[in-house]
């Protein structure tokens, strides 16, 4: 290229952007001399399509500190990444703006667009108004309004406009369908799915996709109907997804149902063998059920794997570490049978060390119940548990095995943790500070459960690279 020139480097952004690489194009973005609205324009619909909606609004609050004045493209790509972090706040701001500026807001386009951001950011009396006031009504924005109908609980809502839509004569597609089976799914209306759903088949002559059938499997299993579900599955002429096992498998946990669980989860793994958590799942199925011997089968199945890989030369027997976060970290943290002498060195991110000390802690006070109780979790609950209640929680996680660790341990928490608050992984590595184990706690001051900020969760791993290092 004898010259590079903004039209060069927008053209590069867009290609980058449209390929999904938006560190390339936020380089070059960088880079170039000169910036139009065009190259603007690129870059913030590049990070509202590739599902980085934070981003779009923070080139466009760059842009506008720069005084470049947007055009009706921008606002609408700023319009989609503000639908997409499902902020009442921010959506006002921009729609304030928009009706501000000299953009014609009846354009289709951008109409459509204050009508998606308004109704799934959860302003409904504005979505609604905007909506009304359209000479001529879309399937587009007909969907916009019943998703957001459904994001916000309103199902009955969602199904009288789908219907409405239908009297007006517009005939659904596969992604109305997709919306309106995900309301009914969400609101619990099994009649009215399975209406809609049959008579995408055979009033509209829709062949439904494995999504349309994962929606439908999602309602049955939200009911607690799970052979319904699974035979549903069962019935379809096309292979399952694993979404759709996954639905049922997590409605296996939730209703406690041990044996559909076991043939979902053994589908699961054969579909995704790689995915853990279809494995934590089953395990958790186990100890909701109180089988905890099914989750020691389970790790020791692990194990068994792992000498494999070892007598295939493939792993040294002297270089063995493990890895766990969350609950991964319950188990990493456990008593594995027979486990302790085979690993040297352990990491875990948040795990679940004391059920008992984190009463009034937690965002989720009723799971501790799911996990010491098994089914019967939901009707033992209280905000204020007993002297048994937290006997029982004490002795069914790590920290009662504590006596028993022997592997060097890091432990890496987040200081703003709800889920796993910090407490519980302090205390487990003072107890095993007392037994002479090596350990380190490296606490992430502006972090949650997930240590997901980018720099926390390079640090992360990064740390637990050296931890590993230093002792294979």
């Amino acid at each position: 290229m004898p010259e590079k020139n903004v039209v060069s480097f927008t053209t590069m952004i867009d290609g980058y952007a449209k390929y999904g690489d938006m560190a390339s194009a936020r380089f070059l973005f960088d880079q170039a001399p000169n910036k139009d609205i065009v190259a603007w324009s690129a870059l913030i619909s590049g990070y509202a399509q590739n599902g980085q909606p934070n981003e779009a609004v923070k080139i466009f609050l760059e842009m506008s500190t720069r005084n470049v004045k947007p055009d009706e493209f921008i606002m609408v790509s700023l319009m989609s990444a503000c639908s997409q972090v499902g902020c009442l706040q921010v959506a006002k701001w921009v729609d304030s703006y928009v009706s501000q500026s000299s953009i014609d807001v009846h354009q289709d386009h951008v109409h459509a667009a204050l009508i998606d951001m308004n109704a799934k950011c959860g302003n409904m009396e504005r979505a609604t108004s905007l909506f009304d006031k359209m000479p001529k009504r879309d399937m587009i924005s007909y969907c916009s309004m019943i998703q957001g109908l459904s994001v916000h609980g309103r199902g009955d809502q969602a199904v009288a406009l789908f219907n409405k839509m239908l009297n007006e004569g517009l005939a659904p597609d596969e992604v109305a369908f997709t919306v309106i089976l995900t309301a009914c799914s969400r609101s619990g209306l099994i009649e009215e799915g399975w209406h809609f759903f049959e008579s995408m088949r055979h009033k509209y002559h829709l062949t439904p996709s494995p999504d349309h059938y994962a929606c439908m499997v999602d309602l049955l299993s939200r009911l607690g109907r799970l052979n319904a579900a699974y035979d549903l599955l069962q019935s379809m002429p096309m292979e399952p997804h694993a979404g759709a096992w996954g639905a049922l498998l997590g409605a296996c946990k939730l209703n406690g149902n041990i044996e559909l669980g076991e043939l979902v989860a053994n589908r699961l793994f054969e579909i995704e063998p790689l995915n853990p958590g279809n494995y934590v799942l089953l395990s958790n199925i186990y100890a909701a059920a109180d089988r905890w011997f099914d989750v020691s089968a389970d790790v020791n199945d692990v194990l068994v794997a792992m000498d494999h890989v070892i007598d295939l030369g493939l792993a040294s027997p002297s270089k063995l570490a493990v890895l766990g976060g969350s609950h991964g970290g319950i188990l990493k943290t456990h008593d594995w049978p027979g486990a302790q002498d085979k690993f040297v060195a352990a990491a875990a991110r948040n795990p679940v060390c004391n059920l008992a000390i984190m009463v009034g802690r937690t965002d989720i006070p009723d799971w501790r119940y799911a996990e010491a109780y098994g089914s019967e979790g939901q009707n033992s609950f209280t905000d204020a548990p007993s002297a048994e209640h937290l006997t029982l929680f004490q002795s069914k996680f790590p920290i009662a095995h504590v006596s028993k660790v022997k592997t060097p341990t890091l432990l890496l928490l987040g200081a703003l943790d709800l889920r796993a608050p910090v407490s519980t992984g302090l205390q487990y590595a003072l107890a095993l500070k007392e037994k002479g184990v090596p350990v380190k706690v490296i606490v992430f001051p502006n972090d949650t459960h997930a240590i997901e900020r980018p720099q926390s969760d390079f640090e992360s791993f990064l740390s637990i690279g050296v931890w590993f290092k230093k002792y294979l």
